[in-house]
């Protein structure tokens, strides 16, 4: 890291109303989960190294007028309660992802009712982003704002998983 980056480290927690298992099984897919991302155009498994994925993303520039292919090689690990996804971006950005899962007893308190709910688990994003100064908050807000588009797709995906198995 050079003098010129700072570092911004913050969580997100969801509560979900999915058992762990099955939240898993998604958090723990390499390509579901960096396809998740909303630029995200395709993400592609090393034939060299499985622990490491290509993504190609496509970001939009000053209202969609401008549109910029991007590469970039991510490293994946899984663990007992999650996994880790790690970032070389362009422009000296790193950004790295663990994502970890906690079974719940019940519903939070604060929890809207869920009918058909037959597990709740909390499901954290512990984010790092490095970044040259200027970029920093550009970077952090894009990532925070990505979060929210990927829990989404998360909870699309959970939806479809537990359709096809019946088993939530």
């Amino acid at each position: 890291m050079s003098m010129f980056s700072r570092t911004e480290k913050f969580a997100m927690v969801e509560t979900l109303p999915f058992r762990m298992e099955t939240v898993l099984q998604i958090i723990k897919s390499p390509g579901k989960m960096m396809g998740l991302n909303p630029s995200c155009v395709s993400v592609t498994q090393s034939t060299e190294d499985p622990s490491i994925w290509i993504l190609e993303t496509q970001s939009s520039w000053f209202g969609g007028l401008l549109k910029t292919p991007s590469r970039f090689e991510a490293i994946s690990q899984q663990y007992d309660d999650g996994a880790e996804y790690t970032v070389e971006a362009a422009l000296g950005v790193t950004t790295a992802a663990i994502w970890s899962c906690k079974a719940l007893d019940g519903p939070p308190d604060d929890a809207v009712p869920v009918d058909d709910a037959e597990g709740w688990m909390e499901l954290t994003e512990s984010a790092t982003v490095i970044a040259p100064f200027p970029l920093i908050g550009m970077v952090t807000a894009f990532y925070k704002e990505s979060h929210e588009k990927q829990i989404k797709g998360l909870l699309n995906l959970l939806r479809a998983e537990v359709a096809k198995t019946g088993t939530e």
